[in-house]
């Protein structure tokens, strides 16, 4: 068995920052929309979680909570993409 050296688990984490900075990148650079084309709320600057197990996710755009991400309930509930969605400026 192999032990790890601290400097290997820290490369470890440095390379998970770089695929989830790589994925917020492109995320911002579509829009806030996903490989799909869906749009992403945890992009938008209208999107919260609460402390609701029943509904975790909320929009302050639109006014609810919900169980599912916001623009998936306003995509089955009018057949359009969230027309709210405003992306969320990322502070350095």
């Amino acid at each position: 068995m192999q032990k790890s050296s601290p400097d290997s688990k820290f490369s470890s984490i440095e390379h998970i920052m770089v695929i989830v900075n790589k994925a917020v990148s492109k995320s911002v650079a579509n829009g806030g929309k996903d490989a799909q084309g869906r749009i992403n709320c945890r992009e938008c600057q209208y999107f919260f979680v609460t402390w609701q197990v029943s509904a975790p996710y909320g929009c302050k755009a639109h006014g609810f909570k919900s169980a599912q991400i916001p623009s998936m309930v306003v995509f089955s509930s009018s057949g359009q993409h969230c027309l709210l969605f405003r992306q969320r400026v990322h502070q350095s």
